[in-house]
């Protein structure tokens, strides 16, 4: 994200959160998902491709989340390069 940030400078805030928000978020389901389930998709409970719609749900509402909570991160963020503008 921050190749995006030096990149594109000030702009393009909302699609570095949301692509921050898929990644960081992918990279947890691809971990925690498999490990914590295992057990149950050995014991017959649960298939792989049960594991993977879980996967894909949780992943799309944590980033509608991220969608929906923006405008709020946004103003927080402004309110943070206020408050280190003004310390330096």
């Amino acid at each position: 994200m921050q190749l995006m940030h030096n990149r594109d400078g000030e702009r393009r805030f909302t699609l570095r959160a949301i692509v921050s928000t898929v990644v960081g978020e992918g990279v947890d389901t691809l971990i925690f998902f498999p490990i914590a389930f295992c057990g149950v998709i050995a014991d017959g409970y649960m298939t792989w491709g049960d594991l993977g719609r879980m996967m894909l749900f949780q992943l799309s509402l944590k980033t509608l989340y991220e969608v929906i909570v923006l405008p709020i991160t946004w103003k927080v963020v402004r309110i943070v390069k206020q408050l280190e503008d003004e310390t330096e």
